[in-house]
């Protein structure tokens, strides 16, 4: 397979620039072997945020029942929206 790929369109560092362009003189299988481990190291850096945004996301939905069992807790005290508010922001910096 021969596969022509313009640089002219990416934004590159130029340090990536200058390895790209010493591909040229290599092998194909060499060049193969390069652009696999790039692939692979995209792959893992995809797999990462991947998981660093469901590990994020679970925290969210933790922290906000959480609020919202002491907003709940000082509302069910018949404490106007503002104050229950206010005293489950503060209970759930203090715990």
């Amino acid at each position: 397979m021969n596969l022509q790929i313009s640089t002219d369109n990416l934004n590159l560092s130029p340090k990536m620039l200058r390895e790209i362009l010493a591909w040229q003189n290599l092998s194909e299988q060499e060049a193969c072997t390069r652009l696999q481990e790039i692939f692979d190291d995209a792959e893992k850096y995809r797999r990462f945020q991947q998981k660093r945004r469901e590990y994020t996301l679970a925290r969210l939905i933790r922290w906000g029942a959480e609020y919202d069992s002491y907003l709940q807790k000082h509302l069910s005290q018949g404490r106007r929206l503002k104050t229950a508010k206010t005293l489950a922001k503060l209970d759930f910096i203090t715990t």
